[in-house]
């Protein structure tokens, strides 16, 4: 599969708006207002280390923050695999740290295309990661349909359409 990846180096100069103001307390050493990109967050005690490859399209600091939230209240927990292995650890008594990198920066899907280079990258990510042990991510993300192509469909803009309308006729 030939994939069109756009290279981190390539692309530094693009994003260089989205730096976050606070990096001393940023997750991502300041680049958490990156979009479009794929993610790598590491769940870890002093036993055991696990990881969940992800993307985000938005900025990447949202994406973090559900993340976050999810392991903050109790009745998200089944929200994400990252989030039900938190709470798995705490059950334990284990006190898990996270920490997140990005690994890439891809082009989302664009109407018109025939990939999204979003969700190709976090496959090829999944697939090539290094033992597949302790890998949180399951096979459905890896197998599922680009779900960044939905918003392109004539279906959703004639429901949108529907919707104006109908307030217009208010």
């Amino acid at each position: 599969i030939a994939l069109h990846l756009i290279s981190k180096a390539s692309i530094s100069m693009r994003h260089s708006l989205y730096f976050c103001r606070n990096k001393e307390q940023c997750p991502l050493d300041g680049q958490c207002r990156a979009k479009a990109v794929v993610y790598h967050a590491t769940i870890s005690d002093t036993t055991e280390t696990f990881s969940y490859i992800g993307i985000s399209e938005p900025e990447v600091k949202k994406r973090i923050s559900k993340h976050k939230n999810s392991m903050k209240y109790r009745e998200h927990e089944q929200d994400t695999e990252l989030s039900k292995k938190f709470w798995e650890m705490k059950d334990q008594g284990r006190t898990p740290v996270l920490k997140w990198k990005i690994l890439q920066f891809a082009r989302p899907y664009q109407n018109g295309r025939f990939n999204c280079d979003l969700c190709l990258g976090e496959g090829l990510r999944i697939v090539r990661f290094e033992d597949g042990k302790g890998l949180l991510n399951g096979k459905t993300e890896f197998i599922s349909k680009c779900r960044h192509k939905r918003k392109f469909l004539l279906e959703r803009a004639l429901k949108f359409t529907f919707k104006v309308l109908s307030l217009s006729e208010i």
